[in-house]
């Protein structure tokens, strides 16, 4: 990778206990969502790695027989951060900077993706990209000065 390298890291190791199937595994347009996600990084030119957790033995061979890079949180329980953390650490040492995406949305396009990364290349030294928070978070913010509810 180059300077400019960006990355994403897709959270795929939580427990998926409200849909009782394996979030990761769930077709969309007959493709496993996890295959989805990972495709519309690589089809942006980004380099992405999918974190795994709860049900790692099943997802993980789907994984290798497409050629997505994965790793698995051992301490997936310890919650959503902690995936976070250990696909930071998975990175290569080239990754300026990347993109945080749960599984479950699923539907961001490629385009879009590709998008948000010219941006962020555009900025010298990028410290946090985040989406914009709901009108419901706004209000709140509007009515507590520390932005609190």
């Amino acid at each position: 990778m180059n300077a400019a390298a960006l990355a994403g890291v897709i959270l795929a190791a939580g427990l998926s206990s409200r849909m009782r199937e394996l979030k990761p595994l769930l077709p969309l347009d007959g493709v496993a969502a996890v295959l989805w996600v990972a495709g519309s990084y690589r089809d942006a030119g980004l380099e992405a790695i999918v974190v795994l957790g709860f049900g790692a033995e099943r997802v993980a061979p789907l994984l290798d027989a497409h050629g997505v890079h994965h790793v698995v949180n051992r301490g997936f329980e310890d919650g959503m951060y902690s995936s976070v953390r250990c696909g930071v650490r998975a990175l290569p040492a080239d990754v300026r900077a990347f993109f945080v995406h749960p599984v479950d949305c699923a539907l961001v396009r490629s385009e879009t993706l590709g998008l948000l990364a010219r941006s962020v290349r555009r900025v010298p030294r990028p410290r946090c990209c985040a989406g914009a928070p709901s009108s419901g978070a706004r209000r709140a913010a509007r009515r507590d000065p520390r932005g609190g509810a």
